[in-house]
């Protein structure tokens, strides 16, 4: 082989490398299910979102696999609750040198529940939602802006979907009859409804006295109380004997289908907006009769 055969190969070559570099699809590697598919709302094709916790449940109780250091170490970008809501994941992300954007740090959202206390499950918050997603597609940009005309578009597309979203919520939720929410899961899911409703899950000396219990057992007694709101995990067979409407919504962590990057996104993409509207639909059974 002479050597301008030769030269012309390795031309060849090193073209064909770089162009691969330059179109490989970044690897955005997100804590959970509501936020990774918020996420695959904005970059579609265009990046690869991997779940870090994709099995359904309470968040927190995550417990580290070595698949996800290996995930991890993969990653172009890490997206996170908090510290102290991720705090087992978060011990495997604390040595991650790359782009990494903790969602507690980002000023306009509010994790501030009914009490004053803080409720990390802010992502039932659909106002919460349109700013994550603000908040997402400027980071997303800043740190990969050859997607930067790819992100503006989906985020215009995403915030028109979660306003009718917005929309669906107010109608079909207007007149709900008298509830008890019985988790703090739930809470920021009411935030945006004008309804007076009575919680029931703080957890601590007070609450748990035996004045508080008969307390709490004469208002699910009561008949001014229609509904009773709980989250997946919740024995609802513990309330049976109110005779009242139990409703359990899922708004926590989801499992979804696949976590491989061929189909994942695809599957990703509708999951926050599917479960909240079944969430919506189910909480419309407690509507108010005229």
């Amino acid at each position: 082989m002479n050597k301008n055969n030769l030269h012309k190969i390795i031309v060849l070559f090193m073209v064909t490398f770089f162009v691969n570099i330059s179109y490989a699809k970044p690897n955005i590697l997100v804590s959970i299910t509501p936020i990774g598919s918020l996420t695959a709302m904005l970059v579609k094709e265009h990046a690869n979102v991997i779940i870090l916790n994709s099995s359904a449940g309470c968040p927190h109780e995550h417990n580290i696999r070595p698949s996800d250091k290996l995930l991890l170490e993969h990653a172009d970008m890490v997206i996170y609750v908090d510290d102290n809501f991720d705090n087992l994941t978060s011990l495997v992300m604390k040595d991650y040198k790359g782009k990494k954007i903790k969602i507690s740090d980002i000023s306009s959202i509010s994790f501030t529940g009914k009490d004053g206390l803080t409720n990390w499950h802010f992502w039932l918050d659909l106002t919460n939602v349109k700013l994550l997603e603000k908040a997402l597609a400027a980071n997303i940009i800043h740190s990969f802006p050859e997607m930067k005309d790819a992100v503006e578009k989906n985020l215009s597309d995403a915030l028109v979907d979660i306003s009718q979203l917005e929309e669906l919520k107010k109608s079909k939720l207007s007149n709900l009859d008298s509830m008890v929410l019985l988790t703090d899961s739930l809470e920021h899911f009411f935030k945006s409804l004008n309804i007076d409703y009575f919680q029931a899950f703080q957890m601590n000396s007070s609450t748990n006295s035996l004045k508080a219990l008969k307390n709490l057992d004469d208002k699910l007694n009561s008949d001014a109380v229609k509904c009773l709101i709980l989250d997946m995990e919740q024995n609802s067979e513990l309330y049976s004997k109110y005779n009242k409407v139990i409703i359990q919504l899922d708004g926590e962590n989801w499992k979804t289908p696949s976590n491989t990057p061929d189909d994942a996104n695809k599957k990703l993409e509708p999951l926050f907006l599917d479960k909240y509207q079944e969430m919506i639909n189910q909480l419309s059974r407690c509507r108010r009769i005229s």
